[in-house]
C-alpha cells in the first residue's frame, strides 16, 4: 500500500488536481455566458455600422467590431 506520507501526498495532490478542474470549468462556462451576452449588442452594432451612410465611419466600425468579435471568439 505505501507510507501513510506518499498515501496523504497522492490524496492531496488529487484533490488539488479536482480543485484546479472545477476553477477551470467554472472559468470555462463563465467566458461562455459572457461571450454569448456579447454576441447580440455587437450584431445589433453591426447591423447600424452596415446602414451607415459615412464611408470612413462605417468601415472604422465595422474594424472595431471585427476585432471584438475576434476577442471574443480567441477567449
Amino acid at each position: 500500500m505505501g507510507s501513510l506520507e506518499v498515501r496523504t501526498l497522492a490524496k492531496s495532490l488529487n484533490d488539488m488536481r479536482s480543485r484546479v478542474q472545477a476553477m477551470i470549468e467554472a472559468r470555462t462556462r463563465m467566458l461562455r455566458a459572457i461571450s454569448h451576452d456579447l454576441r447580440t449588442p455587437l450584431t445589433r452594432l453591426r447591423l447600424r455600422a452596415e446602414r451607415s451612410t459615412q464611408p470612413t465611419l462605417r468601415s472604422a466600425l465595422l474594424a472595431d467590431i471585427d476585432a471584438l468579435t475576434f476577442m471574443i471568439e480567441e477567449t
